[in-house]
């Protein structure tokens, strides 16, 4: 893998696979070491030309492994793969279910938040919670311990609500003068004299320049284990732009019909129109009942069907799996002499169904996350170009030192221009370059450049340091 250079003034310049040279340069005091994570930069401490050259990176993006490939026209400094988590959801599982066990065990937990439902009447004693009747029980005896304490408390109390009360109701006939105010004017302040004017109003509205960076704003809900893996790819991206001189991103932007993927892996008809409104569960009324129908009205573990007399139920095909989805593909028609204890037993007619189940887990994980992932790139490589030149606005100011006389802070960078790209011409650009199946040569079959000259790969799996999620 080749090394980042930056030079004294804080630019990017192209990356060198000299070693030998690099051990040289930090040796003489010619360069000293910036970073060594994620990718190993040195800074020059002397001037040199900042002639730079085109830089693609290319990002074949996944659901559990990552390609990238950073190339030139004369070589490729940068070939890696990573492997993303693929237990996340199982761990975060597991926590909520430990977390159920030991807030069942706490009895004897005072109540953070009055989370108790309040009623009226007779019923209120019933309604009351465990911990908040306990609290009253604890409040009643400190009364009886020292009474005259508790009434000279309850007579301020009350004296300053009174207190509150006209202040309140003006503030609130402000604030309704205020919004028609502005409704009169179209939303916006109006601006009168002083001796007309409520006293809200007279102050005149400052104006204030916006920023011209604003974070982009994240889907309403995205699951934890698809935000991890989604702001992993948001990760090298940002990375890599900061260490190398890139100009132009190539993404892979998977773009999946997943009802065609279906019709394909089955062999049936691709819907077209209509045919995407109808299912396999168009015109039946319950899950149970399309199971049955979809088996013909039999048990897939005896054959006995309902002309024998059988009664069917729907079972979950794949438990022994710790798979208990309510999908129609995960479900089967089973007798009730078959659905029996015993045959759920390791070794039993039950156990090891295995039919083939085709996952659309990373079609669907790559549909919802296509777009996220360009547009948290874009806010994060905004938000460290702002703080850089804050940076450099104060050191220009004189309000802020630099580190060292040697070498200057890092400038900010431009947005590299962005192309997106598909799987099917990434398959045929590999096909034409002659290369072998794995996400590090579909990486290298996107863009415009392919050096003669390859980086030897480096593969890295993402590994736990601890059991995080359990301990929290």
């Amino acid at each position: 893998m080749a090394v980042c250079v930056i030079s004294k003034n804080g630019e990017r310049l192209m990356p060198t696979r000299r070693n030998g040279k690099v051990r040289r340069l930090l040796e003489s005091g010619g360069a000293v070491i910036k970073s060594y994570k994620p990718y190993f930069t040195i800074q020059l401490t002397y001037d040199t030309p900042g002639y730079v050259q085109d830089v693609e990176d290319c990002m074949d993006t996944g659901y559990k492994r990552i390609g990238c490939s950073v190339k030139s026209e004369k070589c490729e400094y940068l070939s890696e793969q990573r492997d993303l988590l693929t237990d996340e959801k199982k761990r975060h599982d597991a926590r909520r279910r430990y977390r159920c066990t030991r807030r069942r065990h706490l009895r004897n937990r005072k109540p953070r938040f009055n989370n108790r439902r309040k009623t009226k009447g007779k019923d209120r004693k019933k309604r009351k919670g465990v911990c908040q009747r306990r609290q009253e029980r604890k409040n009643a005896k400190r009364r009886a311990k020292d009474p005259k304490w508790y009434e000279t408390v309850d007579t301020m109390f009350a004296k300053s609500k009174a207190e509150k009360k006209p202040v309140k109701s003006k503030i609130r006939k402000q604030q309704k003068e205020e919004k028609a105010l502005l409704k009169e004017d179209n939303n916006t302040p109006c601006v009168k004299h002083p001796e007309t004017a409520p006293s809200a109003v007279q102050a005149v509205p400052v104006e204030v320049a916006e920023s011209s960076w604003k974070p982009i704003e994240a889907p309403k809900y995205l699951a934890p284990s698809i935000r991890n893996k989604a702001d992993r790819h948001v990760d090298l991206l940002v990375a890599q732009v900061l260490c190398f001189p890139v100009r132009h991103l190539y993404v892979e932007m998977g773009d999946f019909d997943i009802a065609v993927l279906k019709a394909l892996n089955e062999g049936t008809p691709i819907p077209e129109g209509e045919g995407y409104q109808r299912g396999k569960r168009y015109g039946i009324e319950s899950l149970r009942a399309a199971v049955f129908a979809r088996d013909g009205h039999r048990c897939l573990f005896c054959g006995c069907g309902i002309e024998e007399g059988a009664e069917l139920c729907a079972h979950h095909a794949y438990y022994w799996r710790k798979q208990h989805g309510n999908s129609l593909d995960e479900l089967a028609s089973c007798c009730r002499k078959c659905h029996t204890t015993a045959n759920h037993q390791k070794g039993g007619l039950l156990w090891g169904f295995d039919k083939k189940l085709k996952s659309y887990a990373a079609p669907a994980f790559m549909n919802s996350v296509r777009y996220y992932i360009i547009d948290s790139f874009k806010s994060r490589l905004e938000q460290v170009n702002r703080q850089r030149q804050e940076i450099l606005d104060r050191i220009a100011s004189g309000e802020l030192m630099p580190d060292s006389n040697e070498v200057s802070p890092l400038q900010p960078i431009p947005m590299p221009e962005i192309h997106f790209t598909y799987g099917a011409a990434t398959k045929l650009a590999r096909k034409d370059l002659k290369l072998e199946k794995s996400h590090v040569n579909d990486a290298y079959a996107m863009g415009t450049m392919h050096p003669s000259a390859r980086a030897e790969v480096q593969h890295y799996k993402k590994l736990r340091r601890n059991n995080r999620i359990l301990s929290k």
